[in-house]
């Protein structure tokens, strides 16, 4: 009797074990999604953060239930993104969650090895910045705000000094920020900005960012491109 059940076990552990080896026989996912987004108005790469600057989105096709198939992933600072490790498939894509303004349909592409698609999209605003050192240990940062649309509110400006490159509102050594909801977004894209980071060591090489915030859903900064510092 113990026999005869012990043979059973043996045969049932055996059939599940052929299952999973039938459900492993899927080849390996070889695709990839890559591309960038590009500012409309400048033609430029996006300038954001990691990784809190948008995501992107994707959604394959082939699935019965496409609901099920979502997936995001984070984009990076130079507006570029890749997705490595996709399955060989057709998919809905677009980027999310950004500082811009939403795109109001998805690309279609059909991914293949690596496959490239790339989306122009509008900023919420545009900085445009300089940056000098100034009485040895400081440094000034100017800038003007400006957008090609309206949109949100604009709620927030920042001058931002780090040692590392990719310098944001989460990653930062020293900072000067203004509150500028009580001002209207006529008077605020009127202005030139100038903000002091002071006190900072001689002989360091600094990283400087403008950056400003609308009233967006997901308070996304906008930012200037980064400027490399070295006081002497």
């Amino acid at each position: 009797m113990k026999t005869g059940i012990f043979a059973l076990i043996t045969c049932g552990i055996w059939m599940l074990l052929g299952a999973c080896s039938d459900l492993d026989n899927y080849d390996p996912p070889t695709g990839t999604i890559y591309g960038r987004l590009i500012d409309e108005t400048s033609d430029e790469p996006f300038e954001t953060e990691q990784p809190n600057g948008f995501r992107i989105r994707y959604i394959e096709q082939d699935y019965i239930n496409p609901n099920v198939a979502v997936q995001n992933f984070h984009g990076k600072p130079d507006g570029s993104f890749e997705r490595g490790y996709v399955f060989p498939a057709t998919y809905k894509v677009m980027p999310i969650e950004g500082a811009f303004f939403p795109l109001t349909d998805t690309a279609t592409v059909t991914v293949s090895g690596r496959t490239e698609v790339n989306f122009n999209i509008i900023p919420y605003l545009h900085l445009n910045a300089t940056a000098e050192a100034y009485n040895g240990n400081n440094i000034i940062v100017r800038y003007k705000i400006s957008r090609s649309l309206a949109g949100p509110k604009i709620m927030e400006r920042k001058a931002l000094c780090s040692h590392i490159p990719t310098v944001n509102n989460t990653v930062w050594l020293k900072q000067a920020a203004t509150n500028l909801s009580p001002l209207s977004d006529e008077a605020i894209l009127a202005e030139n900005y100038i903000d002091t980071i002071k006190a900072l060591e001689t002989g360091k090489t600094y990283y400087i960012r403008a950056a400003a915030r609308t009233a967006n859903a997901n308070n996304r900064f906008n930012y200037s491109k980064t400027i490399t510092i070295t006081l002497p």
